[in-house]
């Protein structure tokens, strides 16, 4: 990879650079990045969207079913598990990137994915944990934890810890970047938000369209047969395929800002520079 191509990670940036840089490793590494993202997602992607389409058959059910209940409890496990699988494998990619100076290495990304999927799920369901009973005592611990507990995964990676570890380091990680940390993630967050809505617009249309054609008839139960249409399932899964990619672009944001809070805290980024001058 040439050199003026290659995005520094290991540097001090504000939260301008933060969001520039982000969208500008994406440009640079698109299809490498999101075809790896998308193989290892696609398969509970789509059972995903599978048992969500299903669950919306029962809508207009007028008696009380548990089915609907269970399945959408079900596939809310099931997109946290998508959420830390995409994360790991985009922190995956990123550490492989930043190790070969670029030059990315697909089958060591999937050696290393494979190797800490396990411990990297089982972590992320520490700290939802963590972050629901923050939420159950008070909003504040809750608003806290959640942006504390972002890092999780960047430290388990980049600095090669425990999962148990990664989680205690957090807390001290963050210490006197909170709010710099908060502000930078509620932007990043926010904008990936809107991209998110951009994408789901056919689906709103649609949706409302066929509404509008319901109401018209004055036959509600008409609604149900909009979840089972191939042209709403279709505008669905692709809207459902932008927002879970855009989870990936929020890990590279994540990344950018652990490695900025890092080189404020330990200036690793520079070490490694004057090291490789002494090379």
């Amino acid at each position: 990879m040439e050199e003026h191509s290659y995005v520094e990670f290991k540097r001090e940036r504000d939260l301008g650079a933060i969001i520039t840089d982000t969208f500008k490793f994406i440009r640079i590494e698109w299809k490498p990045f999101f075809t790896f993202i998308f193989k290892v997602a696609i398969i509970p992607i789509l059972l995903s969207f599978g048992i969500s389409a299903y669950a919306n058959t029962f809508v207009m059910n007028p008696s009380f079913n548990i089915a609907p209940i269970v399945l959408n409890l079900f596939n809310y496990l099931l997109l946290c598990v998508i959420y830390y699988l995409i994360t790991l494998s985009a922190l995956s990619y990123i550490k492989s990137y930043i190790e070969n100076n670029g030059a990315v290495d697909i089958s060591e990304i999937n050696a290393y994915k494979t190797a800490n999927m396990l411990p990297f799920l089982g972590m992320g369901f520490v700290s939802w944990i963590l972050i629901i009973v923050s939420a159950v005592l008070c909003f504040f611990p809750a608003f806290y934890t959640g942006t504390v507990l972002s890092f999780v995964g960047c430290i388990y990676i980049f600095e090669n810890k425990t999962s148990m570890d990664s989680i205690g380091a957090c807390f001290s990680f963050v210490k006197g970047h909170f709010w710099e940390s908060l502000g930078i993630l509620f932007v990043v967050g926010l904008l990936l938000a809107v991209l998110g809505f951009v994408f789901s617009l056919p689906t709103v249309i649609y949706t409302m369209i066929e509404a509008f054609s319901v109401m018209q008839s004055n036959d509600v139960t008409q609604i149900s047969g909009l979840f089972s249409n191939p042209v709403f399932l279709l505008f669905a899964f692709i809207s459902s395929i932008a927002q879970q990619l855009f989870g990936a672009v929020f890990a590279v944001s994540i990344a950018f800002i652990y490695f900025d809070i890092n080189e404020q805290k330990n200036a690793s980024g520079t070490i490694d520079q004057i090291d490789d001058l002494g090379r």
